[in-house]
């Protein structure tokens, strides 16, 4: 299913309003999922609330409802699951995401490429970032984070719909090394450049680190870590 030609400015506005729908709907689901398993644990620094949006919680709310046929809660998820599905329906429309939707992944899976290499995700992934990033705009709307959503996607077609804030279009292909130990950013030229682990700790998972890098390094010690870093939009 889809727009043809595609409307932006409609799509950006239908999606919207069944997010607006869908942050209504999960909210009651929301509090009996922490009464049951525990609320997230506040975190406050310098008198100011830092605790992270709750996406895990939520992802997880949003498989049980997926799978709610299967463990007999159907008729409890009608709500979720309807709200959900209006969302996954609006986000379909979209010809990026159209063209990595398939049956062959189910109602919920997108098979993404970057560069070389393939990987899959969900739309219910979308939609996490879509409630965290609406949670973390000043004015609490979905606006920003669905125009953000749409220019990103306009790239695989060769466009960008608005101008994206903090680098968002900008990806990075990371090669680590063990045994060298580089303080500073080198440029190498061609886009490319030697860089110290400390200036990547938000693009490298610390656990998946942890999982592949040499027995001595097992406790943090990343100094003795550098990586060719190449940008790439």
């Amino acid at each position: 299913m889809n727009i043809d030609p595609f409307d932006e400015k409609m799509w950006e506005v239908r999606l919207e309003l069944v997010l607006n729908a869908l942050a209504d709907a999960q909210e009651p689901f929301l509090e009996a999922h922490w009464q049951a398993n525990g609320s997230p644990p506040k975190i406050e620094f310098n008198g100011q609330d830092e605790t992270p949006y709750p996406g895990e919680d939520l992802a997880r709310l949003y498989e049980a409802a997926g799978i709610a046929m299967r463990d007999g809660d159907q008729e409890y998820f009608v709500p979720l699951r309807t709200a959900l599905d209006h969302v996954r329906d609006i986000m379909r429309l979209h010809p990026s995401l159209t063209c990595v939707s398939s049956t062959m992944f189910g109602a919920d899976g997108l098979q993404v490429g970057i560069l070389n290499a393939r990987s899959f995700t969900s739309l219910s992934r979308l939609i996490v970032g879509q409630m965290a990033r609406r949670d973390a705009c000043p004015d609490k709307r979905f606006r920003t984070s669905i125009i953000e959503l749409n220019s990103l996607l306009q790239l695989s077609r060769g466009g960008q719909s608005h101008p994206l804030s903090n680098r968002l279009d900008i990806g990075y292909d990371i090669a680590l090394f063990h045994g060298d130990r580089v303080l500073d950013t080198v440029e190498l030229g061609e886009g490319y450049s030697l860089m110290p682990y400390s200036h990547l700790r938000e693009n490298v998972d610390d656990e998946w680190l942890e999982d592949v890098a040499p027995d001595q390094l097992r406790h943090r010690n990343w100094d003795s870590i550098c990586a060719v870093v190449h940008e790439f939009r």
